[in-house]
């Protein structure tokens, strides 16, 4: 019996380092936009980074994302029709003033 507490640490042990895998194998295949979370992530301590969080601010980070880029593809959009109105408008005026 003196060797079931040994036998749990080192069960505790070995699952504690699968979890560090795992989160690092999530990491690592996240985008160049997530670099700063990742950093962030390494610098918590041991207690805070569980599987559940990272998904979580993983997620969060991603909705952002593309919300962000929706925002500025949709600028973007609205920027390319205005100039062509624009230059429309100008072509009109332009030809019915001569």
């Amino acid at each position: 019996m003196s060797h079931t507490p040994l036998r749990l640490r080192s069960y505790s042990r070995y699952h504690d380092i699968q979890i560090e895998l795992l989160h690092w194998q999530i990491l690592a295949t996240d985008g160049p936009e997530y670099q700063e979370f990742s950093n962030v992530w390494e610098s918590l301590d041991d207690n805070k980074r569980r599987t559940n969080r990272l998904l979580e601010k993983l997620c969060t980070i991603e909705k952002q994302y593309k919300t962000s880029t929706a925002a500025a593809e949709s600028s973007a959009f609205m920027t390319h029709v205005s100039t062509t109105m624009y230059q429309s408008l100008d072509t009109q005026t332009s030809g019915s003033t001569k």
